[in-house]
């Protein structure tokens, strides 16, 4: 298994979308965090490149994996134009895409899971297995190539975005790419 770590700006010049397609990224999984300005907003949300039976069929997977951990479901959305996640729709249409979206870091019950030791690895696991048993269930195509985009980070139109501020202090990205990076490292071993 490849990993690709996808860099650049994902709306407007589309630079991950663009890098995903050179690199024939088979799966695409975008790590995010929700925030909200109503702190009672929690739970898991993931989201789907619209029309994609495949990509809605591992968001299922990967949203009953991280909801497994105690976090509430909010569901397996699609990415119509409307939504803040259309922009995955813009993946090459041979990719699954889904983005994920664990917790809320501005609810206090989320954010301190995720800063709990030991728990984001358990996240990372639970993840992995989710890939892993989709892939091993997927008989109709080999996936060989993954490509793990780091929301907010690493965006040239906006190197300093970090995304939204978590209660206790940091920021989505950070712990998006904490996650991204342990994802892989477990991907990787197997």
């Amino acid at each position: 298994m490849k990993i690709v770590w996808l860099k650049g700006d994902y709306t407007g010049k589309r630079e991950r979308q663009k890098q995903a397609a050179a690199e024939k990224c088979d799966i695409v999984i975008e790590f995010h965090f929700n925030s909200s300005n109503n702190p009672a907003a929690s739970g898991t949300e993931v989201w789907h490149r619209q029309y994609s039976f495949p990509s809605r069929h591992l968001a299922v997977i990967l949203h009953d994996r991280i909801t497994a951990l105690g976090f509430k479901p909010r569901g397996v959305k699609s990415a119509i134009p409307d939504s803040r996640a259309s922009f995955i729709n813009a993946y090459p249409v041979d990719c699954l895409v889904v983005l994920l979206e664990p917790a809320f870091i501005s609810n206090s019950t989320d954010a301190q899971k995720l800063h709990q030791d030991g728990f984001l690895p358990k996240l990372a696991e639970a993840i992995v297995s989710g890939i892993k048993d989709f892939i091993k269930t997927t008989s109709y195509r080999k996936f060989e190539i993954i490509g793990l985009s780091v929301g907010h980070k690493y965006k040239t139109s906006n190197p300093a975005d970090r995304g939204a501020r978590c209660i206790f202090g940091d920021f989505e990205a950070d712990h998006a790419e904490s996650l991204a990076k342990l994802v892989a490292d477990l991907l990787l071993q197997s």
